[in-house]
């Protein structure tokens, strides 16, 4: 199941369950978050294969799920597999209020918005270990793990519905620099941009980076 909230969504059939409580269950699908599902299981099964004592794989609980036990040996789970592969994408919201679905949707994107905040506050932005002894020293290390949380935000609410700090990261990492030396000169050559890198940079309103720049 999505724990994400990317757009675009679409949304499945409301399923309304009676009771003393009106609650409605909606299942929505994300065809972005399943392509990201889809080829992180990739890379993990690619992995997988390649290296030679798995036991060593077993406690993640992502990979345990992919992999079955068979006489003694390990092997990849394609049963598994197909019936995960199901559910890429999708998630449910639960709610007892009257509202649309899509006003559903849009009050758990800003719920998830504020857990993911705190998620990556405890993981992603690892403040520990800080490395600094002197109080000023340190306030100033949090501050800028904090700035970097928001720029992180700022960004998502600049280009809109479909750009995550996660699809940011992987677009601007297929811009790459080249070094080169040429009549005791140096230079550096930019990576051809893909489309989404060039998307990304007139959604920010920036000029195209030069292909070749004198060092």
């Amino acid at each position: 199941m999505s724990i994400g909230y990317p757009s675009p969504i679409r949304f499945g059939k409301v399923i309304q369950w009676i009771g003393r409580h009106s609650l409605r269950y909606i299942v929505c699908f994300n065809p972005e978050e399943a392509m990201y599902e889809k080829e992180k299981r990739a890379n993990i099964i690619a992995h997988l294969k390649e290296v030679t004592n798995v036991k060593n794989f077993i406690p993640n609980r992502e990979i345990k799920k992919l992999i079955k036990l068979e006489s003694n040996r390990i092997t990849i789970n394609e049963e598994k597999i197909k019936e995960i592969e199901k559910y890429d994408g999708m998630w449910v919201l639960l709610t007892n209020t009257t509202l649309p679905k899509v006003e559903v949707a849009e009050h758990y994107k800003e719920l998830w918005k504020i857990e993911d905040s705190f998620k990556t506050m405890k993981t992603f932005l690892k403040i520990r270990p800080t490395y600094h002894y002197r109080e000023r020293r340190i306030k100033a290390h949090i501050a800028l793990i904090f700035l970097a949380l928001y720029s992180e935000r700022v960004l998502e609410n600049l280009l809109g519905n479909g750009w995550n700090y996660r699809r940011i990261y992987s677009v601007a990492q297929s811009l790459k620099l080249v070094k080169l030396n040429a009549d005791s000169k140096q230079y550096f050559m930019r990576t051809e941009l893909k489309d989404e890198m060039k998307l990304l940079i007139r959604r920010l309103g920036i000029q195209f980076p030069k292909r070749l720049i004198k060092a």
